[in-house]
């Protein structure tokens, strides 16, 4: 599997994880929160003399995501400065950055915003230790990852044909 990460203006693709991660010094960090399964709710619905209860609807809330990344350079501050800048300005509140997934099985993609303040860990000078951990909080308000549209071809006869 590989993830990688594209800014909003497509200017800048990191990959995060997986073959060739940290192509540009961020990595994805243990324990991301809400990358596999959109959030959902249910409705039921109970009779009063009934027994249990029938489901109502079902309800997909935008998918809130805690990327934990690591941005790594210890060529000099300045470079860990730069690249740490890079990183946060591929993320805005108001235009879609992307995270794209790639397995054997396909590629899909993820539409996301940065929806709070990122949380960086900074109990030392990251510019002096050449690495800093940030959780990035994004919010995908379509929470389905999507992919390339299956196009299947039938040829109809007019005959048998029901609705």
């Amino acid at each position: 599997m590989i993830i990688r990460l594209e800014s909003w203006d497509g200017d800048n693709v990191f990959t995060i994880y997986g073959e060739g991660e940290g192509d540009r010094g961020v990595y994805l960090l243990e324990d991301p929160v809400g990358l596999i399964d959109a959030p959902l709710s249910t409705t039921w619905q109970q009779s009063t003399y009934g027994v249990g209860a029938r489901m109502t609807g079902v309800t997909y809330e935008p998918r809130d995501i805690h990327l934990p990344l690591g941005v790594v350079c210890d060529s000099s501050p300045e470079g860990w400065r730069r690249l740490d800048s890079i990183l946060r300005q591929a993320f805005s509140e108001n235009h879609d950055s992307r995270l794209t997934v790639t397995t054997e099985n396909g590629t899909r993609h993820l539409n996301v915003r940065l929806f709070d303040t990122p949380q960086m860990n900074n109990k030392h000078d990251p510019a002096k230790e050449g690495f800093a951990s940030t959780i990035f909080n994004l919010r995908a308000g379509n929470p389905m990852w999507q992919g390339d549209k299956e196009v299947i071809t039938w040829d109809f006869t007019g005959k048998n044909f029901y609705d």
